[in-house]
């Protein structure tokens, strides 16, 4: 700095700079407490706190142990609604946890690899310090985390992603042990197993069945090849075979549609990883990335309109210049899918996630959701939404060998504590159309 002879003077460049220094310094020791507080106005919060949004259910401050259908969430897993988003310290290309977050244990750190290239791309050309706000919820996280580690079966790992209906990726577990690779909710390629039976349902919903249509559930052999079954129950509806997942339903109905407009389907929901033509893909032996098929179910939980994940809320100086704000939904979103085929779908998840083998998975709330295994038993998924959240869950063993026999029932369980924590202190949100149960239980 120089002074007013054009010489350099340490005087005047630590007045100029020795006050921000202090500030910074400040800041990542004591953030954790609330000294951002002020960068956060209520309008941008990407979910609402437990003061301004307060359910007005009941049940969501005390539900009965019959209403769960699964233990109580333990203390980890009970969390103020309150959300408490990451903060980091960017300078260049360093990047710090601003929350006192100790991270060796990796908590944050898929998440931070994630939204890294977005937070060079958007700060290019601004010197640091900067302060970026993203939408990864703390709170949320840890109690996500901790669902995830108390349901694995032995050997097994897991991962789980949540979504705000504005795409705002609020958790992130991207494996049992933190310091997995690759990042499974991003970039690990699991078979979809009945998972994907969303997108031949749908592509049958949109070519004009109903969730009353009568289907047939009885042996089928395509090409020489037999579809795995035992146990068949004959004439059923549309909304018992989604529940229940016959196999041979949901190949009749893959058939009767065209596998090119199950294709199609899943490719409008956002599926870009390649989907396989053999005569087993309605019965998900595509292999999907979890963030792809979290952000299709959001779809269909928001009627059909288009969502982006993002990771990134605000980007702002050190002295509180915004230089980036995440606007959500500046202008109408694009139809993904007709909202009466949106309708249907969620229609059939809240009738499969009222079915005995969905119980574990239940948390107070009215929610649409269903259940997902592959046919080699090495993939157990559990995915649903309430209450503008959108949840998948994930288990699986890292050789890719067959998990628990109680997989099924483990995976939904940490779903529904994820979602009790997820959805707390957001206003209960119900349903378009109310709760249809499936009208028998089909033998298996």
């Amino acid at each position: 700095m120089a002074d007013q002879n054009g010489k350099f003077s340490l005087s005047n460049w630590l007045k100029n700079h020795l006050v921000g220094m202090i500030v910074f310094s400040l800041l990542t020791g004591i953030v954790g407490n609330g000294i951002f507080a002020w960068m956060t106005s209520p309008a941008e919060s990407i979910q609402p706190s437990a003061s301004n949004a307060a359910s007005t259910d009941p049940t969501d401050a005390t539900t009965n142990e019959s209403d769960l259908g699964a233990d109580r969430p333990d203390a980890q897993t009970t969390n103020t609604a309150r959300p408490r988003p990451l903060m980091l310290a960017v300078n260049g290309s360093s990047m710090t946890p601003l929350n006192g977050e100790a991270d060796e244990k990796g908590v944050v750190r898929h998440f931070m690899d994630w939204v890294r290239p977005e937070v060079l791309r958007l700060t290019h050309g601004h010197k640091g310090p900067l302060i970026v706000e993203t939408t990864l919820d703390l709170n949320l996280e840890h109690a996500a985390a901790g669902a995830l580690q108390t349901s694995l079966p032995t050997g097994a790992t897991g991962a789980a992603l949540t979504l705000d209906r504005s795409g705002a990726v609020l958790v992130m577990v991207a494996g049992a042990n933190s310091f997995e690779t690759p990042n499974l909710t991003l970039n690990a390629l699991r078979d979809s197993g009945s998972s994907w039976r969303t997108f031949v349902y749908l592509a049958a919903l949109r070519q004009g069945y109903t969730p009353a249509t009568i289907v047939m559930d009885s042996p089928v052999t395509i090409n020489g090849w037999k579809v795995p079954g035992n146990r068949y129950g004959g004439e059923m509806s549309i909304r018992s075979a989604f529940a229940y997942a016959p196999n041979a339903v949901t190949m009749m109905l893959a058939q009767e549609t065209g596998h090119d407009a199950v294709v199609m389907t899943a490719r409008r929901l956002g599926i870009t990883t390649p989907i396989s033509r053999d005569v087993t893909m309605p019965l998900g032996s595509s292999k999907v990335r979890m963030i792809e098929l979290a952000r299709a179910l959001a779809i269909v939980s928001e009627g059909g309109k288009q969502i982006e994940p993002f990771g990134v809320t605000k980007i702002s100086t050190m002295t509180g210049q915004v230089i980036y704000s995440h606007t959500l939904s500046p202008a109408p979103a694009m139809a993904i899918i007709s909202p009466d085929a949106a309708a249907a779908m969620t229609d059939l998840m809240q009738s499969a996630a009222a079915i005995e083998q969905a119980k574990p998975a239940q948390f107070g709330r009215p929610f649409a959701g269903l259940i997902g295994e592959s046919l080699d038993a090495a993939d157990s998924w559990f995915s649903g939404f309430s209450s503008g959240v959108t949840t998948c869950v994930w288990l699986g063993r890292p050789d890719g060998g067959p998990v628990d026999a109680d997989a099924g029932r483990l995976v939904a369980r940490a779903f529904g504590r994820i979602m009790r924590v997820a959805t707390a202190g957001r206003p209960k949100e119900n349903f378009d159309t109310p709760l249809t149960l499936p009208e028998w239980r089909v033998a298996r």
